[in-house]
């Protein structure tokens, strides 16, 4: 960026508190330090903003206790808060925004029979077939909003809300960011959530991006953020709207990656110019200021930064090095057919290592099963009873997962899964059986393969979405490496993801305009009785 002098970039942000640190990293402007820098506060918000923050007492209660404590509390803010207005409420997971609106609902119920004031009276009106967790919640004004949920009930529910025909939604986190609900009043009900490792809080970039969502400037004078949280936490977040939590880099996480694409671009020519394009990236500004976040509690390391950098980048050239992505000699470093692919094709360092290394004459399970374990799907995770519940005819899976084992082991049971597993116990084993669920056509949306937990439709998009680069990345390693049999292998298997179907099943049909699921069955039904007929 900083080599088009001529460029001329415009950087808007709703919530970096850090502005002026990245008005510096992008450039000197005409001589000057940094670029110019303009801030403007909540004054200029066309809809003002009222935060009110709620605390209570954890008494030694877990994060799961506290969050079902918390459901408790949602009903009394819509009363003070909801004024039968737009309401969003905000959960860290899906079950936890199922579960919170059932409570609504039941607390709703019980202020009826007292006669009580109500915050919001429903609207009688028709629903179509919808998702079961839905069918009661509606009737009265509520709504759940989640990945889980088919794409038709989420649009449903996003269309009523926005036409006021239902009060409440109750969403996970994620709708904050990915989809347009402007609404008056915005409830987070707690902060923590599980990363998968452990419980953490949300970001304050998090939070400040959920509670924007309040406030409709054509219709409302202000708009409502409510946080219910632990009574420890109240300060904190009383002062969010300050924004304390900077802007980081991202840089350390991948590279690798950016490295070997300016090595293909000849940014990068040797060992020197790597050195000075480190130095003029936003990671090297910024792990000097906050050495703690990148992992350094002692400070600045032995020797200084610039030594530090100095290593990193030939450590990592080393590393591309090791994976055929480059050529490292005596300074110098020039791209490979490998990096070059790596680069267009938007692959992994680790996952490119991993296709260089298939063997030439490894069949089609190989291909799968080392596409499956590509860094790509590093974000697949198998949730918590999946584990159990995907094990196939396997009888001591709890009463409590029967639903889900029922779902997992008829899917790895059919006839259409060329390729099974006893088990599936870690992620890439989960990718491998949504691959080839793609791949035997199988109508994951059947209702035999319905559960409240996950939507396969949804998983299996998410995991396709990466095969065909994937496999093309395979596939031309393959030409570069001379590798016949794996090419034939592959192009075979390239064909059949992207037709999703094996070419040697009778699903082949549907890639053709207007063959659906009963169109191929009564092509089968005839062929089978025109073939028995001839014999």
């Amino acid at each position: 960026m900083k080599m088009r002098a001529k460029s001329r970039f415009i950087l808007v942000s709703a919530t970096v508190p850090n502005a002026s640190d990245i008005a510096t990293w992008i450039g000197p402007r005409d001589g000057g330090e940094s670029a110019i820098c303009l801030k403007f506060g909540n004054e200029y918000r066309p809809c003002k903003l009222t935060q009110h923050v709620q605390g209570y007492r954890r008494n030694n209660a877990s994060s799961f206790q506290f969050d079902r404590t918390l459901d408790g509390k949602v009903f009394g803010a819509l009363q003070k808060y909801c004024d039968a207005k737009p309401t969003l409420i905000f959960c860290a997971t899906r079950k936890g925004a199922v579960a919170t609106a059932q409570r609504i609902v039941k607390d709703y119920k019980e202020m009826q029979t007292k006669h009580a004031v109500l915050p919001w009276k429903p609207i009688k009106q028709e629903w179509p077939k919808m998702h079961s967790d839905l069918v009661e919640l509606v009737s009265f004004g509520v709504a759940i909003h989640h990945a889980g949920l088919s794409p038709e009930d989420r649009r449903l529910i996003e269309d009523r809300f926005l036409t006021g025909k239902l009060f409440i939604v109750v969403a996970t986190s994620t709708l904050a960011v990915g989809v347009n609900l402007p609404c008056r009043t915005v409830i987070i009900k707690g902060v923590e959530l599980w990363d998968g490792s452990k419980t953490r809080e949300y970001s304050d970039l998090d939070v400040l991006q959920m509670m924007g969502r309040a406030g409709r400037p054509q219709f409302d004078k202000e708009g409502v953020a409510v946080i219910l949280c632990d009574l420890e936490q109240r300060q904190k977040y009383e002062k969010l709207t300050q924004a304390s939590t900077v802007i980081e880099s991202s840089l350390h996480l991948s590279l690798a990656e950016h490295l070997n694409s300016e090595i293909v671009l000849g940014t990068v020519d040797d060992v020197k110019s790597g050195r000075e394009w480190i130095k003029n990236t936003f990671l090297y500004r910024r792990i000097q200021v906050n050495p703690v976040y990148y992992g350094f509690l002692g400070g600045i390391p032995a020797g200084g930064w610039e030594a530090y950098f100095d290593n990193l980048v030939e450590q990592t050239l080393a590393n591309l090095t090791s994976s055929q992505m480059i050529e490292y000699k005596e300074g110098l470093v020039n791209a490979t057919a490998f990096g070059n692919l790596a680069s267009r094709l938007y692959v992994k360092q680790p996952s490119m290592k991993l296709i260089i290394e298939i063997p030439e004459l490894a069949t089609k399970k190989d291909v799968l099963l080392a596409l499956s374990q590509a860094d790509e799907y590093k974000e697949v995770r198998l949730r918590q009873g999946e584990r159990s519940v995907r094990t196939i005819l396997s009888f001591t899976v709890p009463d409590a997962n029967k639903e889900h084992k029922q779902v997992y082991n008829k899917l790895c049971q059919h006839s259409d899964i060329r390729f099974g597993l006893k088990k599936v116990e870690r992620a890439h084993e989960k990718v491998y059986i949504l691959l080839q669920a793609i791949l035997g056509n199988i109508s994951l949306g059947a209702t035999e393969y319905q559960n409240p937990d996950s939507i396969l439709p949804l998983e299996a998009t998410r995991v396709y979405k990466h095969a065909i680069r994937l496999m093309s990345c395979v596939i031309e390693a393959a030409v570069s490496r001379g590798a016949g049999s794996l090419l034939k292998t592959s192009l075979e298997l390239y064909r059949s993801l992207k037709a999703k179907g094996w070419e040697d099943r009778p699903t082949v049909l549907r890639q053709l305009e207007g063959i659906g699921e009963k169109a191929m069955q009564a092509w089968l039904e005839f062929i089978s009785r025109d073939f028995l007929s001839s014999h």
